[in-house]
């Protein structure tokens, strides 16, 4: 089974995770808040869910199929 195909039975978190490794995916609150904005700070601005860094377009588009499936 893929990635892409398992991505609907776990978290956000835990499917990209398996792309990218926990190091290159932010769950905590603050640091998403904080990538959640950009050179504003609102209070009632959308928090993201999860924050990905991925580093080649390969890893950027099993990301994108991934996120398509959940």
């Amino acid at each position: 089974m893929t990635v892409s195909a398992a991505a609907s039975d776990r978290s956000p978190a835990n499917a990209f995770a398996e792309i990218l490794g926990t190091d290159r995916v932010i769950t905590d609150e603050a640091e998403r808040r904080y990538y959640s904005n950009d050179i504003f700070f609102w209070d009632d601005a959308m928090v993201a869910v999860v924050v990905v860094q991925p580093r080649t377009r390969d890893e950027v588009a099993e990301i994108v199929r991934v996120a398509r499936d959940l």
